[in-house]
């Protein structure tokens, strides 16, 4: 979410941004100048940007007008803003992910790469999926929220790693996923295929659990996912 500066029409920090997502700098969108937030309207709150910076602002930064109001009137310093783009940046070696993330082989790439540092983060995003649906959410709007996530829990470190053009280089294996019925539906299963990670979800269907039980690595995980319950 873009917090817009009190002071200054435009912040260094989104044009820092856009440098070090060059040449995909256009994924970063400026925070909108402070006295736009009373517009009404979008023509009217473009007239007031164009009058600050010389540039009008996007739809996609209107849309997002009622929850910059909401942040803006909030003073708190646990409050920090990162970007999904630096932080998938960074544990890409310190170089921006070439694809964009509207199809499932780009999003791939980023779940990939959290999966390094955030092992959960599959689970997650397969829960979201069963427990949202396709019409409630967007993927990429949840493999960003993923990023943050990482942001969020070590704040400090991300922002160094960003500072010296470091990446994260923490290799975390997810070999499989073994969870109940309740995670076992077509899209999870197509997404832990593309991810190369072998599927321990319990079947709902009596039938193909009595056969995946006679596999000796799924009927010992299966085993131990239900002593631990």
């Amino acid at each position: 979410m873009k917090v817009p500066d009190r002071e200054i029409p435009t912040r260094e920090c989104d044009r820092q941004a856009r440098k070090l997502l060059s040449p995909h700098g256009s994924r970063v969108f400026s925070a909108p100048p402070h006295e736009t937030l009373a517009s009404e309207t979008y023509p009217e709150a473009c007239a007031l940007a164009r009058a600050a910076t010389g540039k009008a602002i996007s739809k996609q930064c209107w849309h997002l007008f009622p929850k910059i109001r909401e942040f803006d009137v909030i003073s708190d310093p646990r409050i920090r803003e990162s970007h999904p783009e630096l932080v998938f940046a960074q544990l890409n070696g310190s170089k921006p992910v070439a694809a964009s993330k509207k199809s499932m082989a780009e999003q791939n790439e980023r779940l990939r790469l959290l999966r390094k540092v955030l092992p959960a983060s599959i689970a997650a995003y397969l829960h979201a999926d069963i427990a949202l649906g396709q019409g409630d959410y967007l993927p990429d709007d949840c493999i960003d929220a993923l990023a943050l996530c990482l942001a969020a829990r070590e704040p400090e470190k991300m922002l160094q790693r960003v500072e010296r053009q470091q990446a994260l280089h923490v290799e975390v294996a997810l070999a499989g996923l073994i969870a109940d019925r309740g995670f076992d539906a077509k899209r999870p299963a197509a997404k832990l295929e593309s991810q190369g990670i072998a599927s321990h979800i319990c079947p709902k269907n009596p039938h193909i659990l009595a056969e995946r039980l006679r596999e000796p690595q799924f009927h010992r995980w299966q085993t131990r996912r239900g002593a631990k319950g």
